[in-house]
């Protein structure tokens, strides 16, 4: 039986035709579905992967948790994705709680309750970039501990569990960045060091420090983050880990540690990373010819 005779077959009465078909085109074309939790004292934040089947009663995302959190059951959650037709992409999303947390090979699944509605969306998205080499000055991630919320002592921490510099380690790499999130490109750390795999719903500090124009101060970040992304990639031993910005904060100019942590807005954005992607992107354009 094909995918789509199997999916037609599970049309019931009782299931909304609008959610039935959005679910349906949803695994179709391997939409990834974003769950958030809307309980903001939830330290699991956000997952993400593929819808893979639905019933009339529940709807399974393959998000690839790397162990079962069983304290996540019943929590209310957000669920965002899109469907693509040859002229345009729509953004859908839906409100639903979580029913289990089924495992799907070595990982676990969440699975949600049927939503009874399904309505458009506009997300939000953000510019994403590649930044030049030169322009990332280095990155330290640190690997959160769940008892703790801040970092209000970064100094405190000791090295990063891994690193980038522009003239030493490069056991991490940063693929792109925006002002809601950034991919990473994690390699793993010699036999004789702590190793740091990242998983989906993980939580990691970093430490973000980027070139400014000439005559102004670096732009240095301290970033709460948590992992919604990982693809493992072939015959490399490195896996690429997808992030999401929670908090942040500055170094303090006068003192050690940070002067104080912010939440994002609205827009889920870090204004100041905002700032410097757009002048980055403006340095990248042609110059125009003097005539």
């Amino acid at each position: 039986m094909g995918l789509l005779a199997l999916l037609s077959s599970r049309k019931r009465a009782d299931l909304s035709p609008v959610v039935r078909d959005l679910l349906e085109q949803a695994i179709l074309q391997r939409s990834t579905m974003q769950v958030e939790f809307t309980d903001a004292e939830l330290t699991s934040g956000r997952f993400a992967g593929p819808c893979v089947k639905f019933d009339e009663k529940t709807v399974f995302v393959d998000v690839a948790l790397h162990k079962h959190l069983s304290e996540l059951i019943g929590e209310e959650v957000r669920v965002s994705f899109k469907t693509h037709t040859k002229r345009t992409s729509s953004y859908y999303q839906f409100t639903s709680q979580v029913h289990s947390l089924p495992r799907c090979g070595a990982a676990y699944g969440i699975t949600l309750a049927i939503p009874e509605e399904i309505r458009s969306n506009q997300k939000r998205s953000f510019v994403r970039i590649t930044p030049r080499k030169e322009a990332v000055y280095g990155i330290g991630v640190w690997e959160m501990q769940p008892a703790r919320t801040h970092r209000n002592d970064p100094d405190a921490l000791g090295a990063a569990q891994v690193s980038f510099r522009q003239d030493h380690q490069k056991e991490l790499a940063l693929l792109n960045v925006s002002a809601g999130g950034l991919s990473l490109k994690v390699q793993r750390p010699p036999e004789d060091q702590p190793a740091m795999d990242p998983q989906p719903g993980d939580r990691l500090l970093c430490l973000l420090m980027l070139a400014a124009p000439e005559g102004e101060p670096a732009l240095s970040l301290w970033l709460e983050s948590t992992v919604v992304n990982r693809r493992e990639l072939e015959n490399d031993p490195c896996a690429v880990v997808g992030l999401r910005f929670d908090a942040w904060a500055a170094p303090a100019q006068d003192k050690g540690g940070v002067a104080a942590w912010f939440g994002l807005g609205e827009d889920g954005a870090i204004s100041a990373l905002a700032t410097w992607i757009v002048r980055h992107q403006l340095q990248q354009l042609p110059q125009s010819k003097a005539r």
